[in-house]
């Protein structure tokens, strides 16, 4: 999904509409402007006899020029000035009468002409009053909501629903307008409440592409038939039991006497059946009138996250029995003898980071760690990195419900939070300070920034990585050249 889905960008639309509204305002004085000009220079060319008309050259002369371009006003002075001049010299002359009428038709050709340029005026400051009433109507209340969203005033009902309206003029889909509404809500919670913890359960749920596995069916029909009664058990297993150890037990006593592409079938079957409860609390979230109620809501969050950190359990499984790659390789006892680095340790575990927009979240929490313990942040994260992390620096969350599945690299001061994505991918989801922290509020803040991360694809699995890299090494310059300084 495209990043105009945020804050910045609804501004940014908001003064589009104000600048749309000032130039329209523009256009219309102007237009207005010209329809006075040409209403007085009608008064001094229709319904005038000749003589008048030769009078009134010097004023016409006058109006013309701030009507007309250069090039017109020449034409038409030029033309004017000449019959009319003609056009003296034979009134009164019954022998010039044909030639007279002649020339007269040629001047009213023009007078004409400059009546139907009036009229085109006239209409087109109909226009533009309609289309700048419009726009005024606009400007006013993106004003109000730019105001409120500058100033942290709440946005009330009223300025939502324009707001959804207009974004529609700008052809955002229904999944991205309704992001916009969670992130304005986001903006009146921390209107409303000090330190409050915001949740992002909403946009990742509507920003996530769950994708299924393909599955090739080859086995006959009687296999088949017993293999997908076992994805219906696990499935409806999984469901119902929310302990992570029992799963894996139960999943355990199917497959021991499964072979490994059995093994691999069902559990993607199963992994497709989440991705489809998934999807359906992604549909039930794009209905408007269940995202503003608020029952409904936490209802549709509620499953969606049981939904959704099943799914990751059962993906990890899944990676760890079909791809057969150990976590135990994941960390090792420090080496005593080992102090320092070297371009010829070889990487244990890949770093990915959770995003905000652009942003890597641990990248911005990395600007709020003292410089004392920034070398802590770059110890940590190496060791690792390179699998040489110790046992008493990584810990889970015990008796937690809300931080199950996490982890944390921890030192004295310093709490880097992250999951497993399968196998020896990792993804970081903040930095703490340990010193600045009340209580668990802060790591439910970290979490909060979970969203499924798809590495399932190779190629995305690897601009993914390649971006995280370039990441973990600003990381590491920005600790380099600030420890320094605190050093000194």
């Amino acid at each position: 999904m495209k990043e105009r889905v945020n804050i910045y960008t609804l501004k940014s639309i908001l003064k589009t509409e104000i600048t749309l509204a000032v130039n329209k305002k523009k256009e219309y004085d102007n237009a207005l402007y010209l329809q006075d000009l040409y209403q007085e220079l009608l008064k001094l060319i229709n319904n005038v006899d000749i003589e008048e008309l030769f009078k009134n050259i010097p004023a016409i002369k006058l109006l013309l020029n701030l009507i007309y371009s250069e090039q017109e006003v020449n034409y038409i002075e030029n033309n004017l000035i000449i019959i009319t001049h003609k056009l003296l010299k034979m009134v009164g002359n019954v022998d010039l009468i044909n030639e007279y009428n002649s020339i007269l038709k040629k001047l009213n050709k023009m007078i004409n002409k400059i009546n139907e340029d009036a009229f085109v005026m006239t209409n087109l400051v109909k226009k533009y009053y309609i289309e700048y009433e419009f726009l005024k109507y606009n400007e006013k209340n993106c004003r109000t909501i730019l105001y409120r969203l500058n100033k942290e005033y709440i946005i009330d009902k009223e300025q939502i629903n324009f707001i959804c309206e207009l974004l529609k003029k700008y052809d955002y889909k229904k999944e991205e307008i309704i992001i916009i509404k969670e992130y304005i809500n986001h903006h009146n919670i921390k209107v409303k409440y000090d330190n409050p913890i915001i949740s992002y359960t909403v946009i990742n749920l509507l920003k996530s592409d769950f994708l299924e596995f393909e599955i090739d069916e080859l086995y006959e029909k009687n296999v088949k038939n017993k293999l997908d009664e076992y994805v219906l058990i696990i499935t409806e297993y999984i469901l119902e039991e929310e302990r992570l150890e029992l799963q894996k037990e139960f999943l355990d006593s199917i497959f021991s006497w499964m072979n490994h592409d059995e093994i691999d079938y069902v559990l993607k079957k199963v992994l497709n059946n989440f991705v489809g409860l998934l999807k359906s609390c992604q549909s039930n979230m794009l209905d408007v009138d269940n995202y503003d109620d608020e029952l409904i809501r936490r209802v549709i969050i509620a499953e969606y996250n049981s939904y959704y950190y099943k799914y990751r359990d059962l993906l990890e499984y899944y990676n760890f029995m079909v791809i057969n790659h150990l976590e135990e390789n994941v960390v090792e006892e420090i080496n005593e003898d080992n102090n320092s680095y070297n371009d010829n340790l070889e990487v244990k575990n890949n770093l990915f980071f959770a995003m905000n927009s652009s942003t890597a979240y641990a990248k911005r929490d990395l600007l709020s760690v003292p410089e004392e313990y920034l070398e802590s942040v770059k110890t940590l994260l190496e060791d690792f990195r390179y699998g040489l992390i110790s046992n008493t620096n990584i810990d889970g969350f015990a008796n937690n419900k809300l931080l199950k599945g996490y982890k944390k690299l921890k030192d004295d001061q310093i709490r880097i939070v992250f999951r497993n994505l399968g196998n020896n991918n990792y993804l970081i989801l903040g930095i703490l300070v340990k010193k600045t922290m009340n209580n668990h509020k802060e790591y439910v803040s970290v979490i909060n920034r979970d969203y499924y991360y798809d590495i399932s694809n190779i190629d995305s699995y690897n601009n993914l990585l390649e971006e995280s890299n370039v990441i973990y090494n600003d990381m590491l310059e920005y600790i380099s050249e600030f420890s320094r300084k605190g050093n000194r």
